[in-house]
């Protein structure tokens, strides 16, 4: 996905595009790679004196974890409180995929991660009316509620953090 992309249907074929992957730990994990891709894009707009050589997003070899980045984005006024919420419930879930604390085998069906996904919704106050288009424009009808519901929180964060992104490109570009 380019960083100009900014409409949903560009982020949501991107997020979808990886549906083929039955592991659910493996779809978490990517899906939160891109939505920290996404914040790292928009820090870099206000890192004027940024270099790949002392990049500030990183720490050694890691890169800072979403919660962190979105902190810092939220502290800046890149976002608002709800992504910053969002954010630290993607967070949350993909610790739990990442680290197996819901037991042997992740399974984002049970109800803590079943409740992390909603509180991502919750959070963005995402439109019910969407999630139901999202479903019939991308064809998950043969795909777990739990694994749409997933798809169209990071369609819809990933959405909200790139509109902000573009947002200050344009201001500046605008100066």
């Amino acid at each position: 996905m380019t960083s100009s992309s900014n409409t949903p249907d560009d982020i949501g074929k991107y997020v979808v595009g990886f549906s083929g992957a039955r592991d659910q730990v493996s779809v978490v994990v990517h899906g939160s790679m891109i939505i920290e891709k996404m914040l790292a894009d928009l820090l870099y707009t206000q890192m004027p004196n940024y270099s790949k050589k002392s990049d500030p997003l990183y720490i050694g070899e890691e890169r800072l974890s979403i919660a962190v980045m979105c902190k810092w984005a939220y502290a800046l006024g890149l976002v608002d409180k709800q992504i910053y919420n969002a954010c630290k419930w993607l967070s949350k879930l993909r610790n739990s995929a990442a680290h197996l604390k819901s037991g042997p085998v992740f399974d984002y069906t049970t109800a803590d991660e079943s409740n992390w996904i909603e509180n991502i919704l919750n959070s963005l106050q995402a439109d019910e009316n969407k999630f139901a288009e999202f479903e019939g424009h991308y064809g998950l009808n043969n795909v777990p509620v739990s694994r749409q519901r997933f798809d169209f929180a990071l369609t819809e964060l990933g959405y909200r953090i790139n509109s902000h992104k573009l947002s200050i490109e344009e201001t500046k570009s605008t100066r």
